[in-house]
């Protein structure tokens, strides 16, 4: 089995942002830092909210949860509505942009969407899907448009930084 694998996203609101506007996401919505979970801290967060992107560790404890979790859902089973969208994550270091389709497909009501939305085409055709498909899908939408509307501008810069260019 091929391993799929892309350069991290930066967990920064301005890059995350930046990425979305080339997916075709109008800027209505925007990622913002959250400094703590204080209430005064959380009062600096601008309303409405609609997802949070949460960055932590994996750890081993975290590793020991997720498969023991993944063991009693294979076990049980699990109700989740159809509304909700998910998809597996299959390419290495793409935790970021997963994230980031969970958070703007399961707000698909509140996006304005560009005409020309990379994203929007990738969640319309893809909805049908189960989670496994929409995997193996985003490993090759054209090319895993995704990855390179994203990090080709970022190549570009760093060979000029580098005198490749």
């Amino acid at each position: 089995m091929e391993s799929h694998r892309w350069l991290p996203l930066e967990a920064n609101p301005d890059v995350i942002n930046q990425f979305l506007k080339q997916l075709g996401i109008h800027p209505d919505w925007q990622f913002v830092d959250v400094y703590g979970m204080d209430p005064e801290l959380l009062s600096m967060v601008p309303r409405p909210v609609c997802a949070v992107l949460l960055l932590f560790p994996v750890t081993e404890k975290y590793e020991t949860f997720r498969t023991e979790e993944e063991e009693r859902i294979k076990a049980q089973g699990q109700n989740v509505r159809s509304s909700v969208y998910f998809m597996k994550q299959t390419i290495n270091n793409a935790c970021g942009t997963i994230g980031l389709i969970h958070a703007i497909a399961n707000n698909r009501d509140k996006m304005n969407f560009e005409s020309d939305s990379t994203l929007k085409k990738f969640l319309e055709d893809s909805l049908p899907m189960s989670p496994e498909e929409r995997a193996k899908y985003l490993e090759t939408y054209e090319v895993s448009i995704f990855f390179i509307l994203f990090f080709s501008p970022l190549f570009n810069i760093v060979e000029l930084l580098a005198g490749i260019v």
